[in-house]
């Protein structure tokens, strides 16, 4: 501390030396010195030589801070690397588990019971709404006017499901119409494609995927049945 006094005395001595003397800080000195020109001189050096201490302890306060900061800042990385991210990435992915066993649950039809379909009762029938749909335009532009039945599994539950969902079944059936072109659907054979992909897409969404090798009724949608389809 002494030898950093000494550099700053030797450094203001030359200010004074040079007359490089700060003009309202040397005023200062001057008007507390009497009219003294000598002890003005004195004065001034003190008070120079002290602003230069406190601005080498400002300094020096700051850098204190700077390196608190980082050690703080070091700190919590740290935490965050042995602690924090992975309790995150184990509840992420226990979160991931979970969305995939609900949509398992939702998905795999052995959770369903199975469909049954009772020959005593009467087949169960829903009818659906109009459609009026825009066919692919890759044939010219036309369209396809349908009228579709749903046969359901006779358990009471599967109409109930079915008209709870019939605004999802619509959106379903005027999405598959839409990738259609004429010649898709003008043959039987293309009704029935039709028909067994309107049936596999509306079982699937109401959670009943279609086996690998199907060996009867595998949801509640059994036949979808055209009354009428007609391409204008």
């Amino acid at each position: 501390m002494k030898k950093i006094e000494e550099a700053l005395y030797e450094k203001v001595a030359a200010e004074v030396e040079s007359n490089q003397k700060r003009k309202g800080l040397w005023t200062k000195a001057y008007a507390h010195s009497g009219g003294s020109t000598q002890r003005a001189e004195a004065l001034y050096i003190k008070l120079r030589v002290q602003e230069e201490l406190q601005a080498l302890q400002d300094a020096a306060a700051r850098r204190s801070r700077r390196r608190r900061l980082g050690c703080l800042l070091w700190f919590v990385l740290l935490f965050m690397t042995l602690f924090v991210v992975p309790h995150l990435i184990n509840w992420l992915g226990g979160k991931e588990e979970v969305a995939q066993e609900t949509h398992a649950e939702h998905k795999d039809p052995e959770l369903h019971d199975p469909v049954t379909v009772d020959p005593a009762l009467a087949p169960v029938y829903i009818e659906l709404p109009p459609y009026v749909k825009k066919l692919d335009p890759a044939e010219g532009e036309r369209f396809v006017q349908a009228e579709i039945v749903l046969q359901v599994a006779t358990d009471p539950k599967y109409a109930a499901m079915i008209e709870a969902s019939k605004s999802q079944i619509n959106d379903i059936i005027n999405r598959i119409l839409a990738t259609k072109k004429p010649s898709d659907i003008r043959t039987a054979k293309g009704q029935e494609a039709l028909s067994q992909e309107i049936l596999i897409a509306i079982n699937d969404a109401l959670g009943y995927a279609r086996p690998a090798q199907p060996t009867g009724p595998w949801g509640p949608v059994i036949a979808v049945l055209f009354h009428s389809l007609i391409i204008q």
